[in-house]
């Protein structure tokens, strides 16, 4: 009976190691994702991250602001700064598009959401001023300067919204 016994049970432990083993499935692909990472980021991988994106913003949305004064003084060619405004366009879409990609942490999400609303702005108020520029014909007009004048306005608005977010000083 014993023996019965051990072969029953050596025959189900034989049996239960088969049935745990399955055959190789298929690779199912995933769909894919919006984000450039499977998990959320740290808070501090967040912040470091998005500090790397934002700060060169800052730095173009700044240097256009000062720009737009020296274009109005005609101490700066406007050909110059409509060429610096589109490469500088086309970064910011860029840096845009990656943070949109950038998977934050379930608390920031809220937050992820404002900046990308802001940088969103930055975009647009970028691509208003660089059609403000080229549509400028005359800069001893009083009323195209006062229209760049009011694009570095809202500019400047834009960097202070986004500056705040960060707490950058």
């Amino acid at each position: 009976m014993k023996k019965v016994v051990s072969i029953v049970l050596a025959v189900l432990l034989i049996v239960l190691c088969f049935a745990g083993c399955k055959p190789a499935e298929e690779y199912v692909q995933q769909p894919t994702l919006k984000y450039d990472t499977e998990y959320p980021a740290t808070a501090f991988e967040y912040n470091l991250t998005m500090n790397k994106k934002i700060v060169p913003m800052l730095n173009i949305l700044e240097g256009h602001i000062s720009k737009a004064k020296d274009v109005c003084d005609g101490k700066y060619p406007i050909e110059y700064e409509i060429k610096s405004v589109e490469d500088d366009l086309k970064l910011v879409q860029d840096l845009f598009e990656e943070t949109k990609r950038v998977y934050p942490p379930k608390d920031c999400s809220d937050r992820h959401s404002d900046i990308l609303t802001q940088i969103n702005r930055v975009v647009n108020s970028l691509e208003v001023y660089l059609d403000t520029l080229k549509a400028t014909t005359d800069l001893s007009n009083t009323a195209q300067q006062q229209d760049i004048i009011d694009c570095a306005g809202v500019m400047e608005s834009e960097f202070t919204g986004l500056k705040n977010m960060f707490n950058i000083s």
